[in-house]
């Protein structure tokens, strides 16, 4: 599993180097890779703490404004603990 995860970062972090304009969103504390990307560019990357529900509003919200934004966060949790954002904020 942490292979995947850390494959799944390493392509992002390859891709805002070779200049796609993406803002990572994430609710993950504990993956290395993070560190690096953080340093490389702090202003592609917010960090919503554990919580899961603001990672899908705030990536939404990068969004709507014009930013190309990805959330991510371990699962299960951005998929089953967002249900309702996703409904009420996203989908209304």
């Amino acid at each position: 599993m942490n292979e995947v995860r850390y494959e799944y970062l390493k392509r992002i972090c390859e891709l805002v180097d070779a200049g796609e304009q993406l803002v990572l969103v994430s609710s993950d504390y504990a993956a290395p890779v993070l560190d690096d990307f953080k340093v490389a560019h702090k202003e592609r990357y917010v960090s919503v703490g554990i919580a899961e529900q603001n990672l899908i509003q705030v990536a939404c919200g990068l969004t709507l404004s014009g930013q190309r934004a990805v959330a991510y966060g371990m699962a299960p949790f951005p998929c089953i603990r967002t249900f309702d954002q996703i409904k009420n904020a996203v989908a209304l």
